[in-house]
């Protein structure tokens, strides 16, 4: 799976759902995180998730949950649990955002963790977010930050469609730093919360 050929073989074994199926989902199982971490057997691996089915796609799926930090820290293992996060499967879902708890500023502040944060955010699990920003006692910067200003406008847009009541503790906390706000990356959150923050 981590050569283009070769994926496609897989792919067409699991498409044809013969009795072996249950041996291509022990090895995806067992070698999950280094096919994740690499460049194609990422694709690949996302390629085999759309195809597979059944417990099988149950196991893989629930196995990618547990290792979900590790993922959403990886440059390319990201992608993986960017793409299970966007199956929208309920108990996968809350199971990822669970694991996540306790790590989502610092998600936040990275490249690829900042992606894996905003479908988080989007998702039945954005409650595990929002704690955890309420929390941190450096929002402002997170806010200030290169990758994390794009979550924070995300976390604040989120919470606005859900009329939630963290939509107006994030904002209290924003607008007591306006002023920390107005340079660098900071300003979009700034001119965010100026223009009001919209529906969408």
């Amino acid at each position: 799976m981590k050569y283009r050929t070769g994926s496609l073989v897989i792919i067409k074994c699991l498409e044809v759902a013969n009795p072996q199926s249950e041996l291509l989902y022990s090895a995806a199982i067992n070698n999950l995180c280094e096919l994740a971490k690499d460049e194609e057997g990422c694709i690949s691996l996302n390629k085999f998730i759309t195809s597979s089915r059944g417990s099988g796609r149950e196991q893989l799926l629930h196995a990618i949950a547990e290792s979900s930090l590790y993922l959403s820290q990886d440059p390319s293992g990201n992608y993986v649990l960017q793409h299970v996060l966007g199956l929208d499967d309920p108990q996968v879902t809350n199971k990822i955002c669970l694991r996540l708890k306790g790590h989502y500023a610092h998600l936040s502040s990275q490249k690829g963790g900042s992606y894996v944060v905003e479908k988080c955010l989007n998702s039945i699990g954005m409650n595990y977010v929002i704690e955890d920003f309420l929390c941190y006692n450096r929002l402002c910067q997170l806010a200030r930050d290169q990758y994390g200003n794009y979550v924070i406008q995300a976390a604040l847009k989120a919470t606005k469609r859900v009329s939630s009541l963290y939509h107006e503790r994030l904002l209290m906390i924003l607008q007591g730093n306006m002023a920390t706000l107005q340079s660098g990356y900071g300003r979009n959150v700034y001119c965010l919360i100026v223009k009001g923050v919209p529906l969408d």
